[in-house]
Formats: structure tokens, sequence, C-alpha cells
């Protein structure tokens, strides 16, 4: 495996799967983090916000 190495910011497709995206973005706002609210799609439901690198 070819890993690249970005730096601070550059990455912008990072997922992580939860098992409740509600409750994941009530958790990420209670840490203080400026999070979107829950996007419903059509294979899934999606919280978006940046991490302290800048990263979405």
């Amino acid at each position: 495996m070819t890993r690249v190495r970005l730096e601070p910011g550059q990455q912008s497709t990072i997922q992580v799967v939860v098992p409740d995206a509600d409750a994941a973005l009530a958790q990420l706002r209670e840490a203080g983090v400026d999070a979107e609210g829950v996007a419903d799609l059509g294979w899934g439901r999606f919280v978006t916000f940046d991490d302290p690198d800048g990263n979405t």
C-alpha cells in the first residue's frame, strides 16, 4: 500500500461510520465542535465538520 502524506488542512474525504448520526452531532456540539446539522442523503446520513487542522 502506498501512503500519501498531505499537509494539514488538505484532506477533505475522511468518513467515520457511527450507528447514530444525531447522537454523534450532539456529542460533537457538546465538545464545542462547530458541526453542521445532519444531512439525509439517499445512501446515508452525514454530519460535516472541520477538525483542528482544517480537514473537512
